[in-house]
């Protein structure tokens, strides 16, 4: 009896040294700091989704592939930005720009890629941003419980107008910034959303 109970006990603590250690790998217990700073501008090549966002990943996975194979444009960096919040609007509402940041030297044939996606420039300017750890789509769940909303509750606390929330997945520094850009108005960007 001993012996089981001593067993339950080392699996038990094993467990949760092993679960403790995968939370901490994909940055469950970072801390979120927000500032302002500048940021932009930004090269985005993007399309129009209405949806949750659980389903943004295969149109990501569709731009990347054709501006690496068919632009020969480096893009490392995807992007989401969130127009309506998914607290208060329903799933199948949610308006999102869905695509990728071409780097700056690597602008290739804006024209032929404009052909088939919307091209347009971030502006730069001021804005609020968090940083999240990125390790994988793990770490993209934990940054919408955490990132996100800290974000969000900066701007809210400074009076800052409500705006949409532009998420950068960048693998390459390894981190989620979420973007709450203070600089463009909001007409800016419902013209590129085409609806």
């Amino acid at each position: 009896m001993k012996k089981t109970t001593l067993f339950i006990t080392v699996c038990g603590i094993l467990f949760c040294a092993i679960l403790t250690a995968v939370l901490v790998w994909y940055g469950y217990f970072a801390a979120v700091s927000v500032r302002e700073k500048p940021v932009g501008p930004y090269t985005m090549v993007y399309k129009v989704y209405i949806g949750p966002s659980s389903g943004v990943e295969p149109l990501l996975a569709e731009i990347r592939s054709s501006l690496t194979s068919e632009f020969k444009v480096k893009a490392p960096v995807d992007f989401g930005l969130y127009y309506d919040d998914p607290k208060t609007t329903p799933q199948d509402q949610c308006r999102i720009l869905v695509g990728c940041i071409l780097e700056d030297d690597q602008d290739g044939d804006l024209h032929a890629i404009s052909e088939k996606y919307t091209v347009a420039l971030f502006p730069r300017g001021m804005a609020v941003v968090a940083d999240y750890p990125y390790r994988n789509k793990l770490s993209v769940l934990f940054g919408m419980l955490k990132g996100y909303p800290a974000v969000l509750d900066y701007a809210t606390e400074r009076q800052l107008e409500r705006k949409p929330v532009l998420e950068m997945y960048d693998p390459l520094r390894g981190r989620i910034r979420y973007v709450l850009s203070t600089a463009f108005s909001n007409e800016f960007m419902l013209a590129y959303l085409e609806l």
